[in-house]
C-alpha cells in the first residue's frame, strides 16, 4: 500500500477512536499506575535472530510494549510502522517494543517484513501460548510492562494517539525511580 492510502485509512480508523480486529475493548487502566499484576514471562523465537526472553528485555528497559499482531489485521499493519517510530524516538529513554506475531503461517509474515523494516524484535507465537497467557482476544493488543515486570496497561485496538500512553508510562517509571530510596 502507498503511504497516502495508509494515512487516509489511519484517519478513518481514528475517527471512532479505536479500531481492532475482533473482540471488544474494556476500559484500560490508566498509565501512571501499576496494576500490581505481574506480566507472565516468556521466551519466543525471533523471526530472524535468537530467542527473546521478556524478563531480560525488561531488565534493560524502563517500559516494554508487548504488541500482539497479525498480517490479516488491517489496524495492525497500520500500527506497526507507528510503533517503530516510537521505538526510535523513545529508545534512549528506555522504551522498546516486542512485536509478537500470531499468524497461522509464515509466508504472509515474511512478505510483510520484506515490505517493512522494524528496529525492534519481531517474535513468533506459533502455538498461541503467550497470546492465551495474556488473554488477548482482539488485535492489535498492546501491553505496557514496566521495569519491575508489572503490567501498567492493556490497550486493545489501534489508536494513533498511543504516543501519549508511551510518554505517560515512561514518566510514571522515571518518577517512581527518582523517588525510590537509595541504598
Amino acid at each position: 500500500m502507498k503511504k497516502p492510502v495508509l494515512l487516509a485509512l489511519a484517519l478513518l480508523l481514528a475517527a471512532p477512536g479505536l479500531a481492532s480486529c475482533g473482540g471488544s475493548d474494556g476500559e484500560p487502566s490508566a498509565v501512571g499506575s501499576s496494576s500490581n499484576q505481574f506480566a507472565p514471562n516468556f521466551t519466543l523465537p525471533q523471526l530472524y535472530g535468537d530467542p527473546v526472553t521478556l524478563s531480560e528485555v525488561v531488565a534493560e528497559n524502563k517500559v516494554v510494549l508487548v504488541n500482539f499482531w497479525a498480517t490479516w489485521c488491517g489496524p495492525c499493519r497500520i500500527e506497526l510502522p507507528h510503533l517503530n517510530a516510537l521505538h526510535k524516538k523513545y529508545g534512549e529513554r528506555g522504551f522498546t517494543v516486542l512485536a509478537i506475531n500470531v499468524d497461522d503461517g509464515m509466508a504472509p509474515v515474511e512478505e510483510f517484513l520484506l515490505e517493512n523494516e522494524f528496529d525492534f524484535p519481531v517474535l513468533r507465537d506459533g502455538k498461541f501460548s503467550v497470546q492465551r497467557r495474556y488473554n488477548v482476544s482482539s488485535l492489535p493488543t498492546n501491553v505496557f510492562i514496566d521495569d519491575r515486570q508489572e503490567i501498567l496497561r492493556y490497550m486493545r485496538g489501534y489508536t494513533p494517539f498511543i504516543e501519549k500512553s508511551v510518554e505517560g508510562a515512561l514518566e510514571y517509571v522515571e518518577k517512581r525511580q527518582a523517588e525510590a530510596p537509595t541504598d
